[in-house]
């Protein structure tokens, strides 16, 4: 196998679709200075499809050895095998044949014990075919300390697949001489091939469905369709044409719009201008997709007429805002005259037969599968702490795994391929995928949220923070079938986080986010927007859910956007979106001469946006603001005409919120006095923009304004006329030099560690709350003020009152040596401006929260400052620091760590600082925390 390291799609999908997920994170080259490495044991990863055991001896290969138990296998162990039997006892000598006996085996052992060291299944070598839904609920659960785990068998393949294997020897060429006088490329008489699904046992093959933006769940037939995969690769279904798409000349009838009676009974027509239709006189199942309204309103819809002499196309359902002439591109599918690519395909359904034009290296050895799962692979229903590890999930017509209702659900070292809809769905609390690869779904790879489906009712997250996590993983080539609105990871809760994974190679956007105060770090993001622009790499549209803010984008290397389409973003705040914070990203060839609407952020009509410290390489416009809501005459929005509806939006969310809400976003007190036509509440500080390749647009700034009417606070943002510091440009290295010029034009700069960015680049990463919390006040010297919402540290014109916070954390849980840390503290400045928060080591660790509480007369010393940090004015948001030598010396000793937070020496400020206490009367706990990397 040849690796690419390339920023771009990697060159052998097929090769790349075979391996394990540790070979896809150890095959991409990491870019110069960030490591591969998935940052984990690998010793029960996937190593090679060594295939099952031999049936004869029931022994393993000589590689794998299960005899010694892993760390989680203290309670039942219990063997599956495809060669296996369902009346075996599970051992390793004596296994079973399914998933299902070995979850039924558990249930009766839970009858006869309490099952409380939990249970470990182990599946063995080949494919373990499934022809329904392994469904899990209440009663498989296990516990936090003792989950029940599903894994690999060391050193061995396992495919966990929803589709029938077809006999390679079955397929031979066509010579139906009506099917070859179909077919508008005669070059591939002799090539084609068909096999006879009947004859092979199936009679399912599917349908192709309704699909589209803004059509919900109702637009999905029951029945999806089936697909070919040949050598773990996905096949194209039949398609005119092959690259690139075409257009309408005209609107005939523009058709019923979303709500109209008939919109799902009568759709409208177009002309063009295209001879190939002259080709298609005997398809009558002819599917269009692209867009013929709005160009975010992707459509898969069915053709209901092809009139070639008139040049029209009528549509067989309505479209969400009609047909418009509105720079509309779409393809044409499930064409059997159009069938000369490599891989094409083409289900006849009336007969039963599989039209296909072989890929190059397709022989007798080949694998060639059909998807006939019609429902998930594998089913969690109100089942909690089961883990997933080491396993392929392939080749079925819906999700890989659906959680619903659960909580500590762990996907680990697993992949997930040729799927018809969603990778991985995680409906609940603390649910975390790790160390996987997604490559060829249909629809997004993975969603981590609180609800299936919308948001909600009176807009606001009334939960604990549900802790879902997404990270050390790869996305590539999703969004196959649902083209728009479906990313690579869709977030939505409160308090969850997206860490160190590489996205690429989808249509639409790569992250997309709703709810609150989510943490999107150290990813990398590139080749996104394939098909459709107006799009961000990273997206959120809550302009109408003004609740939802809170959220951090840091660290991420978003780049290669819109090199060949145009309004692309690294990150898209979008409609109105509030309260985001933008900082310490890299951006890098974002836009072109050619494309010049794209930019490295866009903010459309944002408002308390904070864009600081990131890093803006050859990116056309660096950051980009549109007015989009205001009407007023002289400066009106391009969506003007939407703001009553935002109005309305947000009269019905200040209607319903607890009065204390805006204790976690104190903005919404002065929610009513702001201008929200014309926001004046962004800001954009200490960026670094250098432009050596591709110029700024021409009529843009640093900052654009797409419209006019805002008023920006930007401060200490340097253009670089030369490179500004970064250790190897031409390779993509943008690790920086500490003699960087960038350093000394922007003295409070942070370095951005670029060398953690991508999978594996943390290790493993653990967050460990601060359980202890106080304030002392010179105004008060024998008070103690322990148990606050908030610790309060102040710096004023008398130091008669002066305070300082403390925060203390216990480092006893932490497994293993600390790699590196950073604290991070919810803060914002009640009075003065921004402020610079100066952390302290504190090395008496004697005192907490209740009798011992400290007053200032008996305060801890503080001791060596560790540094500082901003803080903004009124409003809360995450900022870390960087405490590593003191947290590796504490560990070392007495295993807890104290820090001092107080203003720094200049000014006046008074500093809120959200540690342990609950946050306000929606319930979340918006809290400081150490977050410790370990080897």
């Amino acid at each position: 196998m040849a690796c690419n390291g390339a920023p771009s799609v990697l060159e052998d999908v097929m090769t790349w679709t075979v391996l394990t997920p540790v070979a896809l994170l150890a095959c991409a080259e990491p870019r110069p200075g960030v490591t591969a490495s998935p940052g984990a044991d690998t010793s029960d990863h996937i190593a090679a499809d060594s295939g099952a055991a031999a049936p004869d001896t029931g022994a393993e290969d000589s590689s794998s050895n299960d005899t010694a138990r892993d760390e989680d296998e203290t309670g039942l162990v219990l063997h599956v095998a495809t060669w296996g039997d369902d009346s075996d006892v599970g051992s390793e000598a004596q296994p079973l044949a399914t998933l299902e006996a070995a979850r039924d085996a558990i249930r009766m052992h839970r009858q006869d014990s309490t099952l409380s060291d939990g249970a470990t299944v182990i599946l063995h070598g080949g494919t373990h075919t499934l022809s329904t839904t392994f469904a899990l609920d209440e009663q498989d659960s296990g516990t936090a300390a003792h989950p029940i785990v599903y894994r690999s068998a060391t050193e061995q393949t396992v495919r966990i697949s929803g589709g029938q294997a077809l006999d390679v020897s079955s397929f031979t060429v066509v010579s139906d001489a009506d099917v070859l006088s179909r077919l508008v490329d005669s070059s591939v008489h002799g090539q084609l091939l068909e096999i006879d699904l009947s004859a092979a046992g199936l009679s399912d093959y599917g349908q192709l469905s309704r699909r589209g933006y803004n059509l919900g769940w109702s637009s999905v037939l029951a029945d999806p369709p089936m697909e070919l995969v040949i050598d773990d690769q996905i096949m194209p279904l039949a398609r005119w044409p092959n690259d690139g798409s075409v257009t309408l000349s005209g609107v005939v009838d523009a058709g019923p719009i979303l709500g109209d009676a008939d919109f799902w009974s009568r759709g409208g027509t177009f002309s063009h201008a295209l001879d190939r239709t002259e080709h298609w006189g005997d398809a009558d199942d002819i599917w269009l997709e692209g867009t013929v309204g709005r160009d975010w309103e992707w459509t898969h819809n069915h053709l209901a007429s092809v009139d070639s002499k008139a040049r029209q196309i009528t549509l067989s359902y309505g479209e969400v805002s009609g047909i418009l002439n509105w720079q509309p591109f779409f393809v044409f599918r499930n064409l059997l005259e159009e069938i000369d690519a490599p891989g094409e395909y083409f289900i006849d359904r009336q007969r039963g037969v599989l039209y296909v034009l072989p890929p190059a290296d397709f022989g007798s050895s080949s694998r060639v599968v059909v998807s006939t799962l019609q429902d998930d692979l594998v089913h969690l229903d109100g089942a909690d702490h089961i883990t997933f590890r080491g396993l392929i999930f392939e080749d079925g017509r819906e999700h890989g795994i659906h959680g619903e209702d659960t909580s500590g659900l762990r996907v680990e070292d697993c992949t997930f391929r040729n799927l018809g809809m969603d990778a991985v769905i995680m409906v609940g609390t603390d649910n975390q995928l790790h160390r996987s690869a997604v490559v060829g779904v249909g629809r997004r790879g993975v969603f981590a949220g609180p609800m299936a489906w919308g948001w909600p009712e009176d807009g606001i997250y009334s939960a604990q923070a549900h802790q879902n996590i997404v990270a050390d993983s790869t996305f590539e080539d999703f969004g196959r079938l649902y083209q728009a609105y479906y990313p690579a990871v869709d977030i939505d809760g409160v308090g969850s986080r997206v860490h160190n994974n590489r996205i690429s190679d989808g249509p639409h956007m790569g992250i997309q986010l709703r709810g609150n105060d989510h943490v999107i770090e150290y990813n990398e993001l590139f080749e996104l927007g394939r098909v459709f622009k107006d799009i961000g790499a990273i997206y959120t549209n809550l302009g109408k859910h003004p609740g939802e803010r809170g959220s951090l984008i840091r660290r991420n290397f978003i780049h290669h956007l819109g090199q060949d389409n145009d309004k692309l973003f690294g990150v898209y705040l979008d409609n109105g979106t509030m309260g985001v914070t933008v900082e310490e990203n890299i951006f890098y060839a974002i836009g072109s001469s050619e494309y010049p609407n794209c930019a490295a952020v866009m903010s459309n009509h944002g408002q308390h946006i904070v864009v600081r410290n990131n890093m803006m390489v050859d990116t056309v416009r660096p950051f980009r603001l549109s007015l989009y809501l205001n009407c007023d005459g002289s400066t009106a929005g391009w969506g003007c005409a939407d703001q009553d509806s935002f109005a309305a939006a947000w009269e019905t969310y200040f209607a319903a919120i607890p009065s204390d809400h805006s204790l976690a976003y104190p903005e919404l007190d002065s929610w009513s006095t702001e201008a929200h036509w014309e926001p004046t509440t962004n800001r954009y500080d200490n960026n670094v923009v250098y432009n050596p390749a591709v110029p700024l647009a021409d009529d843009a700034d640093v900052v654009d304004y797409a419209s006019d009417g805002f008023i920006l606070d930007a401060a200490n943002n340097w253009t670089a006329s030369s490179d500004p510091g970064f250790v190897a440009l031409e390779s993509m290295d943008f690790s920086q030099r500490e003699s960087g010029d960038m350093f000394s034009q922007i003295p409070s700069l942070r370095a951005i560690p670029f060398e953690d960015i991508g999978p594996g680049g943390l290790g493993t990463t653990a967050d460990v709350p601060v359980h202890a919390d106080v304030h002392v006040s010179a105004s008060a010297p024998g008070e103690r003020f322990g148990g606050e919402a908030d610790v309060t540290t102040r710096q004023a014109q008398r130091p008669t009152h002066d305070q300082i916070g403390y925060l203390q954390v216990a480092l006893h849980t932490l497994p293993d040596t600390v790699e590196h840390a950073e604290l991070y503290l919810y803060t914002r400045v009640t009075w003065a401006q921004d402020a610079e928060l100066r952390i302290d080591a504190v090395h008496d660790d004697d005192w907490d929260e209740g009798s011992m509480a400290p007053t200032w007369e008996s305060r801890p010393a503080p001791g060596a400052a560790l540094g500082t940090t901003p803080v903004l004015r009124d409003k809360y948001a995450w900022v870390g620091i960087d405490v590593t030598a003191f947290i590796q010396a504490e560990q070392a000793g007495d295993g807890v760590a104290s820090f001092a937070v107080q203003p720094a020496d200049s000014g006046q400020a008074l500093v809120l600082v959200r540690a342990t206490e609950q946050g306000p009367s929606d319930g979340v706990t918006r809290s400081a925390f150490l977050r410790a990397t370990l080897p």
